[in-house]
């Protein structure tokens, strides 16, 4: 470092000024000054009192301001005595990198009567270290992993001279995600201006893909460092590392029904070949396209027309690239089918898992190839259009999570299932919302007319896979639950209060006006058994809600609307007016089933049917230790039992069709319900109500009317709790046309009390009923 001492008198303002007390004095001209320099400046001043002695500071708060790089003032403070009597004080400093030309700052000097003066600096910095200088370097403009190369760098230092310190060469590389990659880094302590380095290139990391130019090679920068003392030169150069292609990456975007564009990414390749298939997994030997048979060669097109794809036929598409290194690996296989939308729109496709995490909202048609995931905290709306899912796709609202599907159909392309959604829960929190409206489960709402057909299971209400995955809520309004293997599944939870946990409350998820069924286009390949399935729960509801079945490929003879397992549900009806009461109802209905609906229970759990119709149904209703049931003002069409077989050998009869069926359960009301055979029904056994086994205290068949049937009710087994006063018995039905009113089988008992003369039972007979 060059050190350089100047005594400088300061140009500007240096005058002679006897009221001022003193003045600084400057030589005239002014010094050249290298960057990076020590300087030292010798500043003199003459005091001009001739009577006393004068104090002096130099201000080093505006000299900061002014000059940060001079980091020395010595001293900062000193006297001077008698007329004429000089004294003076040194600034030090680095001179900094400054652009080159003239310079200046200002220097201020107080005396001891607040008297100031200020002064310019004026200097003149010379070019930077490191202008002009510059390196020549002999280097390969391409190579490979593993190659030994040799590189030469020569610096050429102008003036001003500094040290050689050392040197480094660096190769680095941009990964496809814009991230730079050291490939290689190698520092050099040769002070000399010429430096060689010799060595073998190592191999790429094989999990990082990087950008590669027109002919396929890795880029990369070469970069050469002379390192000076101040400054450190350095030169780049474009090199290209000669590797085979990487896997390209494809995208698929059907643009018509019978056309599909390719779009893969540039890994290297000169040559791109797409290969294709209606089975998966190579080898690909798909023919039929109009481009030509598997595999296609387009040359170094990254983007590519398929034509001639048939509708509703599973392609499955890999591409590979090669270049004069060799060929890639097949990339990640792409399946995709094209079909044609309803609403003719166009479709996204979605072809990996999709993960929602914030609110968004679905609009027009989509497919999705993998799953759907409603992370939790995110609210996902579905309006409109047509959504598709591949088979084994299927939507996930974890917990916390929200879908609403407004007016959308969910369902699957070319006559294939897919699994549903899932709203999971957690099976020991409640279903209550917070002060927001969010909730601890997962929660589905469908609402305008919202479709979910052709699914596994439409809603399952838990985790399939997970443990203690319970309590997911669905509300739907005005939906259709079409064709679906399983259109509800919920089990195994007790929803409570929070703030009074002990006790249990009704499960949160209500049907209103909504349809379950299953059409003549039902696929067949999955067997439907139940629309509702419910297993230990409490308090689902349905209102106003129509169920039907057709017996068609793929529908088990022993299907039911809803089954019960332990579940607690009821079944209401809507007024449709504003009368009180009102005078008009939307009733539930159920039709074609073999259990309209079936209930088994081992616990408390029960159910309350009121103001429904059922409409050819082997059974109406089926219980099997079921307790305090309710069945209200609800009308009983009865059907034909075609899955039971000839209980009536030889008379040419059906198996009997039932109303209700009760078995081994007491604490029932079932009053004011109407009892038919269905209309069309062919020649059998029709019953209203059949009891069996059911040790009752003393209840009661109120008010109910049975007309034109087989037998009004019938009784099989012992029906009373163990004495003749007590047991099930029958008051003020109406019947009408029945072949048996009341049929109590062989070595069956009911109460033994019917009425009495001051307490008559009210029933009435029918005119031509047999004894």
């Amino acid at each position: 470092m060059k050190k350089i001492h100047l005594t400088i008198l300061f140009l500007l303002f240096g005058v002679f000024n006897i009221s001022a007390q003193f003045y600084i004095s400057t030589p005239p001209g002014y010094q050249e000054l290298d960057p990076y320099t020590e300087v030292e400046l010798e500043i003199i001043v003459t005091h001009t009192d001739a009577f006393e002695a004068g104090a002096y500071e130099v201000d080093l708060e505006s000299l900061e301001s002014e000059a940060s790089w001079i980091t020395e003032v010595t001293p900062s403070t000193f006297t001077l005595n008698g007329f004429d009597a000089k004294g003076s004080f040194k600034l030090g400093g680095i001179c900094p990198h400054l652009t080159e030309g003239f310079q200046n700052f200002s220097v201020t000097v107080l005396n001891h009567n607040g008297i100031t003066n200020s002064c310019v600096v004026v200097f003149y910095v010379t070019k930077y270290y490191g202008i002009e200088d510059y390196i020549s370097c002999s280097y390969p403009i391409t190579f490979s992993e593993q190659t030994e190369l040799s590189i030469t760098a020569e610096f050429h230092d102008e003036y001003p001279y500094s040290p050689l310190i050392g040197w480094n060469l660096n190769i680095k590389l941009f990964t496809t995600q814009g991230e730079e990659y050291d490939y290689v880094d190698i520092n050099s302590s040769n002070t000399n201006n010429t430096n060689i380095w010799e060595f073998v290139t190592p191999d790429l990391p094989e999990n990082l893909l990087f950008q590669r130019n027109s002919e396929g090679q890795i880029m990369g920068i070469l970069t050469v460092s002379a390192l000076e003392q101040y400054y450190a030169n350095t030169t780049n150069y474009l090199i290209g590392i000669l590797k085979e292609p990487d896997q390209p990456t494809v995208y698929l975007n059907p643009t018509g029904g019978s056309t599909i564009e390719l779009l893969y990414t540039n890994t290297g390749g000169t040559n791109y070949l797409i290969y294709y298939d209606i089975d998966p997994g190579p080898p690909y030997n798909g023919t039929g396209l109009t481009q030509g048979d598997s595999p296609i060669e387009v040359g170094n097109l990254t983007s590519f027309q398929l034509d001639g794809v048939q509708e509703c036929t599973q392609y499955y598409i890999a591409v590979k690239a090669s270049n004069d290194q060799g060929t890639s690996d097949y990339s990640i296989e792409k399946q995709i089918s094209v079909f044609e939308v309803p609403n003719s729109l166009p479709i996204y496709y979605h072809f990996e898992d999709y993960n929602l995490v914030e609110d968004y909202t679905f609009e027009n048609n989509h497919y999705f190839i993998g799953n759907t995931v409603i992370q939790s905290g995110a609210t996902v709306i579905m309006n409109g259009g047509y959504i598709y899912f591949e088979e084994d796709s299927k939507v996930i609202i974890e917990p916390g999570g929200k879908l609403i599907i407004n007016g959308t159909t969910l369902t699957s392309p070319c006559d294939q299932y897919w699994q549903g959604i899932q709203v999971w829960g957690i099976s020991s929190e409640h279903q209550y919302p917070d002060a927001n409206g969010d909730y601890l489960q997962g929660y589905l709402e469908l609402n305008n007319g919202a479709i979910i057909e052709n699914a596994i299971t439409a809603v399952d209400l838990y985790n399939p896979e997970g443990n203690n995955s319970t309590g997911g809520i669905v509300y739907a309004n005005d939906a259709i639950f079409r064709n679906n293997a399983r259109s509800i599944h919920a089990l195994n939870y007790s929803n409570f209060d929070p703030q009074y946990p002990e006790i249990e409350k009704d499960y949160f998820s209500n049907f209103k006006d909504c349809t379950f069924e299953i059409t003549l286009d039902y696929l067949g390949d999955e067997t439907f058994y139940k629309h509702v399935d419910l297993a230990s729960v409490k308090g689902i509801r349905f209102v106003a809600c129509d169920f039907s079945s057709v017996l068609v490929t793929g529908v088990s003879q022993y299907s039911a609307g809803i089954a019960a397992y332990s579940a607690g549900f009821s079944v209401f009806a809507s007024c449709t007016t504003n009368d009180i009461p009102c005078s008009e109802y939307k009733k539930c209905t159920f039709s074609g089933f073999y259990n309209a609906i079936y209930a088994g229970s081992t616990n408390s759990n029960t159910f309350n049917v009121n103001r429904a119709i059922f409409e050819n149904n082997t059974y109406g209703i089926r219980l099997v230790g079921v307790n305090n049931p309710i069945v209200l003002s609800s009308e009983f069409h009865i059907g034909a039992n075609e899955a039971d077989g000839d209980e009536c050998e030889g008379k040419g009869l059906l198996a009997a069709g039932c109303g209700i069926s009760l078995t081994n359960s007491i604490g029932f009301a079932i009053e004011e319900n109407k009892f038919y055979k269905a209309t069309g029904a062919p020649p059998g056994n029709y019953i209203g109500v059949k009891l069996s086994s059911c040790p009752s205290e003393n209840d009661v068949i109120y008010r109910n009317e049975f007309n034109g049937i087989s037998v009004g009710i019938q009784a099989e087994g012992i029906n009373r709790s163990g004495n003749d006063e007590t047991g099930i018995t029958y008051c003020c039905n109406q019947n009408d046309d029945n072949n048996y009113d009341f049929y109590v089988a062989d070595n069956s008992i009911v109460g033994s009390y019917m009425g009495w003369y001051d307490n008559p039972s009210g029933n009435t007979l029918s005119s031509n009923a047999q004894v």
